[in-house]
C-alpha cells in the first residue's frame, strides 16, 4: 500500500457529512484507502475489509517466520549452551 494520494485525503468533517459516498468510494475500487485528516494531520486510515484480510494475513506470516527464527537459533544456541528466552530475544534483539 503506497502512501495516500491526494484524492485519499479527507477531512474528518468531510467524513462526517459524506460517509456513504466516502465508503462507496472504497467498496467500488474508485480508493483503496482513506486518510483521514484531523487539524490537517493523519488521524486514521480506512480501508476495505479485503485489504485488512491481507494485512493481518501477512502480519501472521511474518510472525510465523520470526518464530521459526527463534526456534532455529534456540536449537543451534543450546547445543553450544543453554539460554533463557530472554537471553535469546536479545541476542537478536527481538520484541514482541
Amino acid at each position: 500500500m503506497n502512501i495516500a494520494t491526494m484524492n485519499d485525503l479527507v477531512s474528518i468533517t468531510d467524513l462526517a457529512r459524506s460517509a456513504s459516498k466516502l465508503i462507496g468510494k472504497l467498496l467500488s475500487g474508485e480508493s483503496s484507502q482513506m486518510v483521514v485528516l484531523r487539524n490537517n494531520k493523519p488521524a486514521a486510515v480506512i480501508i476495505t475489509p479485503e485489504l485488512y484480510d491481507q494485512m493481518s494475513r501477512a502480519i501472521e506470516k511474518l510472525e510465523t517466520l520470526e518464530d521459526i527464527e527463534i526456534a532455529s537459533m534456540r536449537s543451534r544456541d543450546s547445543e553450544k549452551n543453554d539460554l533463557s528466552m530472554e537471553e535469546l530475544k536479545e541476542k537478536i534483539r527481538f520484541t514482541r
